[in-house]
């Protein structure tokens, strides 16, 4: 009998310890609340009510057919505020007499929320590059950190998604995040 209350007392503590384990390892990693990404499927049109009214130019590239444009539309954000965003990218049709593009319906939206401290980057910007792909631009998610003085410019680091941009079939092209660095060594300021 006395055995037996000793291994039914060991397997609640076992169990008690298991439980405990699970519940502090859960919250060590983001809530899914603050990092989230996910194919936006509401409306183009319904962003600047739903207050994403900062857009960020990410890529224009006219050279190739189709030409298309990538942006990410934001809702206004600072260093006290989380990054939420829609990343678009749409192929552009013709441009007006002014210059300005007329755009088709976006080929495909990604929405990304991310808490305090973490951003997202592009080629163009911050010098994203992919070993496995080369000659795309790419756009990554992570945390920047500037060089120590006297050095200049910063890096990302922490990456944890990547998307390649493919013109042929306007889509965002998730990619291994481990291949991709983001950079560059001069003052920005």
């Amino acid at each position: 009998m006395r055995k037996t209350n000793s291994a039914l007392s060991l397997s609640r503590k076992f169990i008690a310890l298991l439980a405990a384990i699970l519940l502090t390892t859960s919250n060590a990693f983001a809530d899914p609340s603050q990092y989230l990404i996910e194919k936006y499927l509401d409306k183009y049109d319904d962003l600047g009510s739903k207050g994403y009214t900062k857009e960020n130019g990410i890529s224009l590239d006219a050279s190739r057919k189709p030409n298309a444009l990538v942006v990410a539309i934001c809702r206004p954000f600072g260093k006290t505020k989380s990054v939420d965003c829609v990343l678009v990218i749409t192929e552009i049709l013709s441009h007006d007499a002014s210059g300005h593009a007329t755009r088709a319906s976006p080929s495909e939206m990604i929405h990304v929320q991310l808490p305090r401290g973490w951003d997202y980057f592009d080629t163009r910007s911050t010098g994203c590059k992919s070993s496995k792909y080369p000659d795309s631009e790419i756009i990554a998610i992570g945390k920047w950190k500037n060089r120590k003085e006297p050095l200049t410019g910063g890096y990302a680091h922490s990456i944890k998604n990547a998307w390649r941009i493919d013109y042929q079939k306007l889509r965002f092209v998730e990619i291994p995040a481990r291949d991709v660095s983001c950079g560059f060594d001069d003052d920005r300021n």
